[in-house]
């Protein structure tokens, strides 16, 4: 009798850029009323740069009711150690609102090197006719870099 060979089933693997190549870090932090106003701030920790225009970022929540929302950018900028020392970045940043979520990307393309400065948005969210949130909950914040969930 010849044993039939076991086949092993080969194993998904999705991309990813190399280990501690490009990585972005965000932070974001949140205060609530009738508008949800934040804070996010970008550098990068990898041994590449990070390309703005290839980032995006994802802020879950959840909240009752489905009233349209606006979101505003107030200022962004990206201040760094080395010239130009600061870049004004406000026209580039945009809003998008999906099924529970607001996701940040950004139009133009700025390389921002590791170790060199960062990215900060002063922004806010709200429902179209100013009505405050009805229990809105804070959820997870997603980084997705050139299409790939990076955290």
């Amino acid at each position: 009798v010849t044993p039939t060979p076991v086949v092993t089933p080969t194993p998904v693997v999705t991309p990813t850029p190399a280990a501690g190549a490009v990585k972005p870090v965000v932070e974001v932090k949140s205060s609530f009323g009738s508008t949800v106003s934040q804070t996010y701030k970008v550098t990068s920790a990898g041994t590449e740069g990070v390309d703005l225009s290839k980032l995006v970022i994802r802020y879950n929540y959840t909240k009752d009711g489905n009233k349209e929302q606006k979101f505003w950018c107030d200022n962004a900028g990206i201040s760094l150690n080395v010239a130009p020392w600061y870049v004004s970045y406000t026209t580039n940043v945009t809003g998008t609102f999906g099924d529970g979520y607001l996701e940040l990307s950004f139009k133009d393309a700025y390389v921002l090197q590791p170790n060199t400065g960062n990215l900060t948005i002063g922004a806010r969210f709200n429902q179209a006719d100013w009505s405050s949130y009805t229990n809105f909950q804070e959820g997870t914040v997603e980084v997705y870099y050139d299409g790939v969930l990076m955290n």
